[in-house]
């Protein structure tokens, strides 16, 4: 890959901290991790204080960077704990919170301001409007939406006022990012409180006229892939590149990483590397490059299986069902210990152990069970080859961070080695070196001794190295020496990076008033509705974008009738349409929308879209808007303590 433009940093997940480890030594310019509480990704590993104390230092001795997801929808009896562990986390020397409750925005920038935020994906950030609001609000980057197209991308890095970052890999949601309300309402578990029960993983049928026409999982989609589509992901003009993992294990978070650095360092993208990464994980057989070109269709769907599938690899040839075994001929390599899976006609697919070596265009046999027949797909789901290849490499914790090295030497003076990185400088001090009686120690021996770093996390390269002739300095000196300035150095980076943080008084929310009279607000998207609604009293109609040709209209008959009109803006831009002097006001679907009828004197109510789960995040959003939507992750319980006059339930 050639580029002018600067490449971004590379973000790996790290779901415990055997992944962590695995990202940095894999060329990860920068991680991300959760607590074992108000992450995202419940269910990972995480990581506990002391865990997340070793590992932001074991990051930033190699030069990575790690930003703490704290990106989750907070209770109001949980916002202590919540402040505790961003305060923890950021005096740990945490480079980076990630965020998606606008009530803590407000309160950490209130309280520490120099804290650098980042908006979370689940904040559905879609336009250059909406990179705006939260530039304003305090955020420093914005993790875009994953359902955005190059030209999309571009408009909102042209805007220049904020960080931008998007995921190149990964998992991928069938719903906006930040708006899959699926979890919550079949299960009570809420994607954006860190329980998402993945519905959308299972399977389901489709039926028309009361029949069925579709069955599988329908909603499962593929897993993103786009190492080769880089350049043009760079070309947009982004500052971080993502990669989706938490979930996975270290295997898959160094493969992935490693691939992704391979080439932003300027590697060829082959087929191979297309075929390591879907090794390791993708779901359907193949990845996807999702909506960076084109918007969803049938191909981003992988409707037979929801799990990792590896690569298509030889079919079959013939079955025994007697005696169990099958003959299958590779397309691919295969070893012993790899594992595969045989895509019968009917479920359940069937696995098997290989324990013969096979080439292409082989045949060999496995003992298995199932309605197997002949041509059946066959599927490599391990490779104990490339897997045992990537364990090594993890073990060998390549990743070391220069210094840059300074050595001096002279008679009747103690020796000098001082040791530099990025700002950081350190001296050591030996004791004074003895003329050399028999042998003296020249200087090249020196330096070898000297450049012997060993286990620790950095490489010498040096600087100036001056030492006089006939002197003595015996090995252990050395040593010593040399293990003395590398502590000192660690000492020195890991502190730079610490700091003490001031507790501060939370500034409680705008007060705010109790509900008065419950009033009715119906959504209607057919003229028909419009009429029930209003037979039926309702006190407001909010009218959705698809029938907003009849607005003018709709209006009209509102008025007359005693009620008013809203209208409601698509959840991604904003329509010259909407521009209709005679409405009552607006629902706000996106930060963005907020911003741009604020800013034009128009009333906004902020929608369910827009999330307020706790009451500062309701005091944030009314102090922009007119009245707002409770989120529609909250029990009947937890809006009734959150209800406030001009506040909305569904």
């Amino acid at each position: 890959m050639k580029t002018d433009s600067k490449i971004p940093k590379l973000l790996s997940p790290a779901g415990s901290p055997e992944s962590l480890k695995a990202a940095v030594n894999s060329g990860a310019d920068a991680v991300y991790l959760g607590a074992r509480q108000f992450s995202a990704r419940e269910r990972a590993v995480n990581f506990t204080e002391a865990e997340m104390a070793e590992a932001i230092d074991y990051c930033h001795l190699r030069g990575v960077e790690v930003y703490a997801a704290v990106n989750i929808l907070y209770k109001n009896a949980e916002l202590r704990r919540v402040l505790e562990l961003i305060r923890s986390a950021a005096e740990m020397g945490a480079d980076a919170f990630i965020l998606q409750d606008i009530g803590l925005t407000r309160i950490v920038k209130e309280m520490w301001p120099d804290i650098n935020l980042h908006a979370s994906t689940q904040m559905t950030v879609s336009t250059p409007e909406d990179a705006g609001f939260l530039a304003r609000a305090g955020f420093s980057r914005a993790v875009l939406g994953r359902e955005l197209s190059f030209e999309q991308i571009r408009k909102i890095t042209m805007l220049n006022v904020i960080e931008t970052e998007v995921f190149i890999h990964g998992a991928l949601c069938v719903g906006y990012s930040g708006q899959c309300l699926m979890s919550a309402k079949l299960g009570g578990r809420g994607g954006n409180r860190g329980q998402c029960a993945q519905p959308c993983r299972l399977p389901y049928t489709l039926t028309e006229n009361g029949s069925a026409i579709a069955e599988g999982y329908l909603l499962s989609p593929r897993d993103l892939m786009t190492i080769d589509m880089l350049q043009e992901i760079i070309d947009t003009g982004i500052d971080c590149l993502k990669i989706e993992g938490r979930m996975k294990d270290a295997v898959y978070t160094a493969a992935v990483t490693a691939e992704y650095r391979r080439v932003l360092d300027g590697g060829e993208v082959d087929v191979g590397a297309e075929k390591r990464l879907n090794q390791v994980f993708n779901r359907g057989g193949s990845s996807v490059p999702g909506y960076f070109a084109e918007h969803a269709g049938r191909d981003m769907i992988s409707a037979e299986t929801p799990k990792n599938t590896g690569v298509l690899a030889g079919r079959t040839v013939s079955y025994d069902s007697r005696r169990g075994i099958c003959v299958v001929k590779a397309y691919e390599p295969f070893s012993p210990g790899d594992g595969l899976e045989i895509w019968t006609r009917t479920e359940p697919r069937c696995g098997a152990g290989v324990n013969v070596r096979a080439q292409v265009g082989d045949t060999f046999t496995v003992r298995v069970k199932g309605d197997i027949r002949p041509g059946d797909p066959v599927y490599k789901t391990n490779d104990k080859a490339l897997e045992d290849s990537i364990k090594r490499a993890m073990i060998a914790e390549s990743r070391k961070r220069v210094v840059t090295g300074l050595f001096y030497a002279k008679a009747d003076e103690p020796a000098v080695l001082e040791l530099r990185c990025n700002g950081v400088s350190v001296k050591s001090f030996s004791d004074v070196p003895q003329p050399a009686r028999t042998v003296e120690t020249n200087e090249s021996e020196i330096k070898r001794r000297l450049s012997k770093t060993g286990g620790s996390a950095f490489t010498i390269e040096w600087e100036r190295f001056e030492a006089e002739e006939e002197l003595f300095f015996p090995v252990s000196a050395l040593n010593d020496l040399r293990r003395r300035a590398l502590t000192q150095m660690e000492e020195a980076i890991i502190n730079k990076h610490r700091r003490v943080l001031e507790v501060k008084r939370i500034t409680p929310p705008r007060r705010l008033q109790t509900a008065g009279r419950k009033r009715i607000h119906v959504s209607v998207a057919r003229a028909d509705q419009l009429e029930a609604a209003l037979n039926g009293g309702a006190d407001r109609i909010i009218l959705e974008p698809s029938v907003v040709e009849s607005a003018r209209v709709a209006i009209d008959i509102c008025h007359v009738r005693g009620a008013e009109l809203f209208l409601a803006l698509p959840l991604a831009g904003v329509s010259d349409v909407y521009a209709e002097p005679h409405a009552d006001g607006y629902y706000a679907r996106s930060w963005g929308h907020i911003l741009s009828l604020a800013d034009a004197g128009r009333p906004v109510i902020a929608d369910y879209t827009i999330q307020a789960y706790n009451r500062h995040s309701i005091g944030y959003i009314t102090n922009c808007c007119q009245g707002l939507t409770l989120s529609a992750e909250m029990d009947l319980t937890e809006a009734e303590e959150n209800a406030c006059s001009g506040s909305e339930l569904i």
